[in-house]
């Protein structure tokens, strides 16, 4: 494994667990929540857009599609946390994660689909 892709999984890992990857699914989503009037609808389209340019820079920096690995770790760190801090988190808290986890689900098809062979790791 390259040094650019250790560091990327890295990155992207970190990212997640520290929030830093919701920061544009809010700016979006408080955008398109505005339009729409509709919460919901609006986190997941922000967090499609965040995991969609979350797998633009893999794919400029790094040089190749997203792993598999990577959303499946994603999604992972997203459910800890929304179990271990269970308390801590609001009710919208816990709406945004869901909507971030079903939009790495969404995107990680789509790029599943779309590329000629999938990348598991």
């Amino acid at each position: 494994m390259k040094i650019v892709t250790f560091l990327a999984y890295g990155i992207t890992l970190i990212s997640v667990f520290f929030s830093i990857t919701s920061i544009p699914q809010i700016i979006i989503g408080g955008f398109v929540g505005r339009i729409t009037g509709q919460a919901l609808l609006s986190m997941l389209f922000g967090g499609i857009v965040s995991w969609f340019i979350i797998s633009w820079l893999w794919k400029t920096i790094e040089g190749g599609i997203i792993p598999f690995a990577v959303l499946a770790g994603a999604f992972l760190v997203l459910g800890a946390h929304s179990t271990f801090q269970q308390d801590e988190l609001t009710a919208e808290s816990h709406t945004m994660i869901g909507a971030e986890q079903w939009a790495i689900v969404i995107v990680g098809a789509l790029i599943m689909t779309q590329s000629k062979m999938i990348r598991w790791y």
